[in-house]
């Protein structure tokens, strides 16, 4: 029997990841064991302690500064048998660079006075662009003129124009931003799936090529976790780890 302790129990996508999981597993609640605050400087060692404790063997943190933390002490887990599936930074450079040529073209916004200029570099208004926050939360939004509704950043669906958009990043502090230069007439599509080196789950069909190709160089590479795929035909849009502010 493999103990999993799941860090981050109020994610919307616990149950898909606990239906991906349930072949010989036994969850262990993190309401149930002492675990530290996420902000503590030694979280890491901490959480190790309690996985000691209580006879973890995997670790699967959901908050984005727990993935921060334990997948930088990932070797450190590993000495004492545990297991901590999340992507670190590094592993996501090399995936990122073994997979170069299916990636979006993409460009970082760090400063509301980049917008307008980075949006053009893209290709806009010819081209098609999406959006999303930089550290990789939240949805994706696509650039679509044609929207009108007042706007709500985040929590819209799926759309907004370059002037609303325009409008509201002008307002108060900016939040950096990523956009992403997609494919002109196929559908955006999100794929969640679990990698571990005990079993891979991929709960849609996955018989298209890019994700073979995907779930392929992620068990090459030996990089676990639960993901988040964004997809645009053929083209990878981005690959992020599973999480919650």
């Amino acid at each position: 029997m493999n103990n999993v302790l799941i860090i981050g129990e109020q994610h919307p996508k616990v149950a898909l990841l606990k239906s991906l999981l349930n072949d010989n597993i036994e969850f262990v609640s993190e309401n149930s064991i002492k675990l530290p605050q996420v902000t503590s400087s030694s979280y890491a060692h901490e959480v190790l302690d309690s996985c000691l404790t209580h006879n973890i063997h995997t670790v699967l943190p959901l908050i984005s500064k727990a993935i921060m933390a334990l997948s930088e002490s990932k070797v450190l887990f590993e000495e004492y048998g545990i297991e901590v599936l999340a992507l670190h930074g590094s592993e996501y450079g090399i995936l990122r660079t073994a997979l170069e040529e299916h990636f979006a073209e993409s460009k970082p916004v760090k400063n509301f006075s980049e917008f307008s200029k980075l949006m053009l570099e893209l290709g806009y208004p010819n081209d098609r662009i999406a959006i999303g926050e930089l550290n990789g939360l939240g949805n994706l939004i696509e650039i679509d003129d044609s929207c009108k509704e007042p706007l709500n950043i985040w929590c819209m669906p799926g759309k907004a124009s370059f002037i609303q958009l325009n409008k509201l990043f002008s307002k108060g502090e900016f939040n950096p931003v990523t956009l992403y230069k997609l494919f002109s007439n196929e559908k955006i599509e999100q794929l969640d799936f679990l990698l571990w080196n005990k079993k891979t789950e991929v709960p849609i069909d996955h018989e298209k090529p890019i994700v073979s190709l995907l779930l392929n160089k992620f068990k090459e590479l030996k990089i676990y976790g639960f993901f988040e795929i964004t997809l645009c035909g053929s083209q990878i849009v981005r690959i992020k780890t599973q999480q919650i502010c």
